[in-house]
């Protein structure tokens, strides 16, 4: 199974801390006070809907993606991934699907995809 069978855009931001996928799986939570305007930014190029890109760098690093150094994002949906109840992932699998996502994000940000 791939990231983009899961995590499916477009993404969308509730109460100011999780964000989710069209299908509702929550995909990370925002660990770091980041104004309204610059998540919203965020989202939107996440989601193919603007041509900005993140001039600073980028790193994705075990669930986290960081920005100039600053942790923003950590990746969700471990329960949907493997729980019994949802998609029932090994492990394994789970993991490398998370990865790819965090990868993507990044190259996303940076507008290299």
């Amino acid at each position: 199974m791939n990231f983009d069978e899961i995590y499916k855009p477009p993404f969308h931001e509730v109460l100011d801390f999780w964000v989710y996928t069209q299908g509702d799986v929550r995909c990370f939570d925002w660990i770091a006070r980041v104004d309204s305007r610059t998540r919203k930014e965020l989202i939107r190029i996440l989601n193919g809907n603007s041509k900005k890109r993140v001039k600073h760098e980028v790193k994705y690093d075990k669930g986290i993606v960081s920005i100039k150094g600053v942790n923003i994002m950590l990746l969700r949906g471990w329960g949907h991934l493997t729980g019994c109840g949802a998609l029932n992932l090994p492990p394994e699998e789970a993991i490398e699907i998370q990865d790819d996502f965090g990868e993507w994000i990044v190259k996303k940000l940076k507008q290299e995809i």
